[in-house]
């Protein structure tokens, strides 16, 4: 399939299936990558099944996209896995990384001891829909 909008903002992420292949089962992850365009309408760019979420890997997923014409993304949104990360900086030049908001959350509860997380969760909340 063609891409032929401007994407500004991709979201992706990766999560595990257990797969059977060659008669063994092994851990598989799906990659999938979301596009928002101009109109703010979101759109299934691709879904990608991959042997792991390594650099090299999301690198080869972003060359596909870019191949089928992605362009113009100005902002990726993702958890905070380094592969990612490291790939994004190098597949889309100028694009900025982003924590999804969900990610941010959790990753943020690890930090914050329990007796305070409620409040802590109800401030950032607060901050995030504004």
């Amino acid at each position: 399939m063609i891409i032929d909008h401007v994407m500004k903002f991709i979201y992706i992420d990766a999560t595990y299936f257990k797969i059977r292949e060659d008669g063994r089962y092994g851990n598989k992850a799906l990659y999938v990558c979301i596009g928002i365009d101009n109109e703010g309408k979101g759109k299934i760019l691709s879904c990608k099944l991959c042997d792991s979420e390594m650099e090299k890997k999301w690198e080869s997923f972003f060359d596909d996209l870019k191949e089928r014409g992605l362009n113009g993304v100005g902002i990726v949104i993702s958890d905070g896995h380094k592969g990612i990360q490291e790939s994004v900086s190098r597949s889309f030049l100028g694009a900025a990384w982003q924590f999804c908001h969900v990610h941010f959350m959790r990753y943020l509860m690890k930090l914050i001891p329990k007796k305070k997380q409620s409040s802590v969760m109800q401030i950032v909340k607060q901050a995030l829909e504004n």
